[in-house]
């Protein structure tokens, strides 16, 4: 029966694609916003001192009182955003010629209709800026944007869907235009995508729109069938690779069309810090060799070749609980995520990824974020925008998660767990984008189907394209500079 399940799932796959986890429908809102639609760790300055930074913020946006040195985050001397939003009182100094205006956001999600709705009335209401959603589909949405700025139609605010670093095309400097130094943003996003003191990507530290990486996963079915889960191992410090082989076999094992979940070849190579293509101080490189980037394919191509493994894409294969588990985000869980409305956050658990079997364990970094476009007529507005738009307080987590009670205290115990582990970018199909658009889901697809003990040879001969790949990605990166 398995055999025949798989055999049916192989021919949906593509209907997948149909899912944007992102794509929301629904009515406009009031006249306060327009909408437009096109038809297509420490702070130290660019010298290493140090920057005070009053010690990061908690889920609800507060200060936590508590210090976070593991990131080296390099802040422009010049950044006048300290004047225009200071620290404590960010919209107390809007300049007058900034009041009245109108923020151009360019973005497929009609947050009109979604759990920004309120967020954008309240922007309005406390600035005096209004904001206009220009429609931008999320399919070629960076080819779009840089045409709309090489025609003079930039808007001002750009989504960054994972991208980088493409997104540098169509982004300018923030520095300008927000305080860097307040501890509303990520210092992840701050650090990865400043080069020679210029900031071009920002995200709010724990705002919902910055992606909690981690495992999803059927704790109630496994602990009514009296399987040790993600969960127990955790709490018992094995959470590992070795343990979420063992937890995906048990998990097949229960009688029926159960399967362990699916895995992607390269996917667990971001909790050993490595991948087919690397990022480490502003340069993108290689990971062809690294014996942790073998060793993580090995593990899941040992997991396919025993069938632990469902070859389906199909999110309905997840919610229903024919795969145990599933590499996700907190973004599962909240409300707007259509695809995965069927999910049940009171029978689920989350995790971080398991650590490798040996060797330090990485938190994967995501890549989504938010911009300044270039030619932005209202660069200003879009830096007060930013820094609300992007600030957990400003959003009600009973409008934002399902089940928000449940599903809230899983997300901040990863976002947690995953705290305390250096970052790792996860970058490899970014910037094998710039190559061939299928070239990423073609080593993927030849590695899947590779036995374990041929992957290392296998791999060998990826160096050159990744190699390739990642000059690409430092090409954009030295333009940028």
């Amino acid at each position: 029966m398995k055999t025949n399940l798989k055999k049916l799932t192989a021919l949906l796959v593509a209907v997948a694609m149909m899912f944007a986890l992102a794509a929301c429908g629904g009515k406009k809102g009031d006249d306060v916003v327009e909408e437009t639609e096109y038809a297509e760790e420490e702070l130290v300055d660019a010298d290493g001192n140090p920057v005070s930074d009053n010690s990061g913020s908690t889920s609800d946006g507060k200060s936590s009182g508590k210090s976070d040195t593991t990131t080296k985050v390099y802040v422009a001397d010049d950044n006048q955003g300290a004047k225009l939003q200071p620290i404590g009182n960010p919209y107390g100094s809007i300049p007058s010629n900034v009041k009245g205006t109108t923020v151009k956001f360019a973005t497929w999600i009609d947050h009109t209709s979604n759990e920004s709705t309120q967020v954008l009335k309240d922007f309005t209401a406390k600035t005096g800026i209004k904001v206009e959603l220009v429609k931008v589909p999320q399919v070629g949405y960076m080819s779009k944007m840089t045409s709309m700025i090489a025609s003079g139609q930039a808007p001002d605010v750009f989504v960054d869907n994972y991208e980088f670093p493409v997104s540098l095309k169509i982004a300018q400097p923030v520095n300008s235009y927000v305080n860097l130094k307040d501890p509303v943003w990520s210092k992840a996003h701050i650090s990865y995508s400043t080069f020679n003191g210029k900031t071009y990507i920002v995200n709010g530290e724990n705002v919902h729109w910055n992606f909690v990486n981690g495992i999803i996963y059927h704790k109630k079915t496994a602990e009514d069938n009296g399987i040790t889960t993600p969960d127990d191992y955790l709490a018992e410090g094995k959470w590992n690779w070795s343990n979420l082989r063992q937890f995906m076999k048990d998990y097949s094992s229960i009688p029926g069309d159960y399967y362990g979940g699916l895995l992607k070849p390269e996917e667990l190579a971001a909790s050993a810090g490595t991948g087919l293509v690397k990022y480490n101080n502003g340069k993108f490189s290689s990971g062809i060799g690294d014996s942790q980037l073998t060793e993580a394919i090995k593990k899941v191509a040992d997991i396919n070749k025993n069938g632990y493994s469902m070859d389906s894409t199909l999110q309905k294969f997840f919610c229903d609980g024919t795969q145990a588990l599933t590499l996700g985000s907190n973004w599962q869980f909240t409300k707007s995520a259509i695809a995965w409305e069927t999910l049940k956050p009171g029978s689920m658990g989350f995790v971080p990824l398991p650590a490798p079997d040996k060797g330090e364990a990485y938190a994967p970094q995501n890549t989504r974020g938010y911009g300044i476009c270039k030619g932005s007529k209202n660069p200003e507005g879009a830096g007060y925008f930013l820094r609300y738009f992007l600030d957990a307080a400003n959003y009600d987590n009973n409008v934002v998660y399902k089940d928000a009670s449940v599903t809230v205290p899983m997300i901040e115990k990863v976002r947690s767990e995953n705290a305390k582990r250096k970052k790792c970018l996860v970058v490899s199909e970014n910037c094998m984008n710039l190559v061939n658009s299928t070239l990423y889901n073609n080593i993927a697809t030849e590695l899947k189907g590779t036995d374990p003990s041929q992957i290392a040879s296998v791999l060998s001969k990826k160096s050159g394209v990744c190699k390739n790949a990642a000059d690409k990605a430092n090409d954009l990166v030295n333009k940028a500079k």
